[in-house]
């Protein structure tokens, strides 16, 4: 079964400063901050994650309601990887 996993951009530099997280996409001159939750799920891309693991990690975290953290994580794959710094694995699970 192939799996979406997702990932931080190769060659994205970013920066940790307390509890926000600044980024440098390629291409642009401006830099973009992360912050709260959106904070949270770009460290956690340290390793390839699916939408449900992000999903999961957060409501636990957070106790929050999955259906609303699910849609969130959603939106904020999708403006990362417009940005170019998250992109999509497609990953065949029937071999692990």
């Amino acid at each position: 079964m192939t799996v979406v996993r997702f990932r931080r951009a190769d060659g994205v530099p970013f920066r940790t400063v307390d509890d926000e997280v600044l980024l440098a996409p390629q291409g642009s001159d401006a830099f973009e901050s992360l912050t709260g939750t959106a904070a949270v799920v770009w460290l956690l891309l340290d390793r390839t994650r699916t939408l449900p693991e992000l999903t999961r990690e957060l409501a636990v975290r957070y106790r929050a309601p999955r259906g609303k953290i699910g849609r969130d994580v959603r939106a904020l794959m999708e403006t990362l990887m417009a940005m170019g710094c998250v992109v999509e694995v497609a990953v065949d699970e029937t071999a692990v």
